[in-house]
């Protein structure tokens, strides 16, 4: 049939039959851009809609990845690090322009959890050169571990996490991040306990003692709520 020889199988019949690949359409798998932008000459139209939006979100990732850098713990330089230089190499090894290249707010999260408040005894202080150096040990053998995942083509593993499992994890993230951040909204200190991050009933119920007590400052709340309602309303 046409179906069996468009896919040969091997001798046990349920696997497909593995083909040699030619080194190009391995250098065209491993690096796409020697794929698409021979064929770019042929779109030149959408050159300046690619400027465009290139600029654009540009201008836009600058606020938005000090604000993660400060969810993760960092100081604000090493968000824009994070969101520039890795844009580089996706450039030349990018498979998809609709995945998030960059921190984000989950991500940020993650790292503010994982890194270890407490180490070899001693306490581990937000924005300290030591939380810098566990932060960075851990995203380097993160990237070890994405890069030999895609190496050997393991994305499919994500088909077997269900999407009530991602939507219930986004939603809590989402409740978590903004109760970390209302702090600052508020010009109040952020909440810290010993030894670890503040539990989302812990943020609350700090917050709402802050308000209660008359610590928030008003000058704050007022710049943050025209800014709120300006990104809401605009």
């Amino acid at each position: 049939s046409s179906e069996s020889a468009a896919a040969p199988r091997s001798k046990f019949g349920w696997l497909p039959k593995c083909t040699p690949r030619t080194p190009a359409v391995l250098l065209q798998k491993y690096v796409p851009i020697t794929k698409w932008l021979p064929g770019y000459r042929h779109h030149l139209s959408t050159l300046k809609g690619d400027v465009i939006a290139g600029l654009t979100v540009g201008v836009m990732v600058v606020p938005q990845a000090m604000s993660y850098a400060s969810v993760a713990g960092l100081k604000p330089v090493f968000g824009l690090y994070t969101a520039f230089i890795a844009l580089i190499p996706y450039i030349f090894f990018g498979t998809s322009s609709h995945l998030i290249t960059g921190p984000t707010a989950v991500m940020s999260l993650i790292v503010h959890n994982v890194v270890p408040k407490v180490w070899n005894g001693e306490n581990v202080l937000e924005e300290s050169v030591q939380w810098q150096h566990l932060a960075f040990t851990m995203a380097f053998f993160t990237g070890i571990v994405q890069f030999a995942m895609g190496l050997f083509d393991l994305g499919f593993v994500m088909n077997f996490i269900s999407e009530p499992v991602i939507v219930g994890f986004t939603s809590a993230a989402a409740l978590i991040i903004a109760s970390t951040q209302i702090s600052h909204l508020l010009g109040i200190p952020k909440c810290k306990a010993v030894g670890r991050s503040c539990y989302f009933y812990e943020s609350v119920e700090y917050t709402v003692v802050s308000i209660a007590d008359g610590t928030a400052d008003l000058p704050t709340c007022v710049m943050a709520a025209v800014l709120c309602s300006f990104l809401l309303f605009s």
